[in-house]
């Protein structure tokens, strides 16, 4: 495929707005954009935010259907054909930025079906693409710690951008509720899942499966007054909103995984307690996370589950636990996270990491495909946007990726939510129902009416 090279132009620009406050101002200009913020964390994970509008390029894809630009045409396998795309883009780039442009988008948990051989037997009743990307032809990029911002254009100028972001105030979001919530899995079929998911652990399928249920909602307003509420109330470092034909919005703790020059990160994320209402309390709940043996379990299945996944794509003795067991304290939450890293290996891309890892384990179980097969079994649909994947592969060849989850899709006026939970030998289906309905209502209860 003949190589399209790309030429960009690059300035500091001075907005005195924050990122929420552009993207309101972007969205309604040029069709098809994207908030990817970092309001909590690491300061090496919450130190950039990206807006990106006016695509370049649409990628698309459903089943072995793709459609680039508008053009639909038929592949063996869409994931393959994604990977060729960017590929046919040469581009130099920017100074130290994380990402300066590239592919930003969202894969649906049922991509997955390209990589393992899976049974298809649930519905999907939402139609959800399995991929949908673009390259923006402007990105603007926020530095939090140098307090700058970056403006990246591919093959255009740029001086009318600064005129819509950098004059007058940002205009009012209308406010946004849900409303007619329905669940697809009642309380007694999803605790009927949990028994059956544990006679399979006792026959030892699976040491562990995570079993999730969607709700329905009819919706009003504008769902970026969600995402404002949301980054308020439950701020993340893997924060977003894709304005796309669907809209995705999310605030997730969790890296899928990351590939940033060479070297490769996967934080698994699993054991969970509320923070206290005062120091003492917070470390006394800290202490009882550590100290719960179905936690520690848990969480070192899900670490040897990462090394297994990262040293499938990593240089020979190069995968090391560099944090095993430490605390990451959110607003609300606390959680139990490890950090693996490696080198990647000689011959592999983004897109070979991308797939080694995918899904992750903290929303599958282990073994992982045993796990995705018994959840084919006894979940009512699939999955859509819910355990997949939102973020980015760069010019480059680094990649960053969120596990979406705590996240809202739109198709029409309809809003859905999905939660899940993770299922043992110990589990108590009524305990495992209200761990979803909990995750569920931290989403939506400040939006209901």
């Amino acid at each position: 495929m003949e190589k399209r090279t790309l030429t960009n132009s690059v300035r500091r620009v001075d907005i005195p707005f924050t990122p929420l406050e552009v993207f309101s101002k972007i969205r309604g200009v040029f069709d098809k954009s994207f908030l990817l913020e970092s309001v909590e964390g690491r300061e090496k994970i919450a130190r950039y935010s990206f807006i990106g509008f006016d695509p370049l390029l649409e990628f698309k894809a459903k089943g072995r259907e793709v459609e680039v630009n508008g053009e639909h045409y038929q592949v063996d396998d869409p994931y393959e054909e994604m990977e060729r795309v960017l590929n046919s883009f040469e581009c130099g780039r920017v100074g130290t930025l994380p990402f300066s442009g590239g592919l930003v988008g969202f894969f649906s948990y049922d991509i997955v079906r390209f990589f393992e051989e899976l049974p298809a037997s649930l519905p999907d009743t939402l139609d959800c693409p399995d991929a949908h990307f673009i390259i923006p032809t402007y990105l603007l990029c926020f530095d939090h710690l140098r307090k700058e911002v970056i403006l990246v254009s591919y093959n255009k100028g740029n001086d009318k951008i600064e005129e819509i972001v950098g004059q007058g105030e940002a205009s009012e979001i209308e406010a946004f509720a849900v409303s007619s919530t329905r669940s697809e899995l009642k309380k007694g079929e999803f605790e009927a899942g949990v028994v059956r998911a544990k006679e399979y652990i006792r026959e030892g399928d699976i040491f562990q499966v995570v079993l999730s249920r969607r709700v329905e909602s009819s919706y009003s307003g504008d769902p970026l007054y969600f995402y404002k509420t949301l980054r308020a109330t439950n701020p993340s470092p893997y924060m977003f909103y894709l304005d796309f034909d669907n809209i995705v919005v999310g605030s997730s703790p969790e890296m899928l995984v990351q590939l940033r020059d060479g070297i490769l990160t996967l934080r698994p994320l699993a054991g969970t307690r509320k923070r206290g209402r005062t120091d003492e309390e917070d470390e006394l709940l800290k202490v009882d996370m550590l100290l719960d043996e179905k936690e520690r379990a848990e969480h070192i299945m899900l670490v040897d589950l990462g090394r297994n996944d990262l040293g499938r794509v990593a240089r020979s003795g190069s995968v090391e636990v560099t944090e095993l067991m430490g605390i990451e304290k959110y607003s609300h939450v606390q959680h139990i996270v490890s950090n693996i890293t490696a080198e990647l290996a000689d011959g592999k891309s983004a897109f070979d990491v991308f797939r080694s890892s995918f899904p992750a384990g903290t929303v599958t179980g282990a073994p992982k495909i045993r796990a995705m097969e018994i959840i084919e079994e006894l979940e009512t649909s699939r999955r859509g946007v819910y355990a997949g994947g939102v973020g980015y592969f760069d010019f480059s060849g680094n990649l960053d990726f969120a596990i979406t989850i705590r996240t809202m899709f739109t198709v029409g006026t309809k809003a859905y939510f999905q939660a899940g939970a993770g299922i043992v030998e110990d589990s108590i289906p009524e305990r495992e129902f209200v761990e979803t309905e909990n995750k569920l209502g931290a989403l939506i209860t400040t939006t209901e009416k």
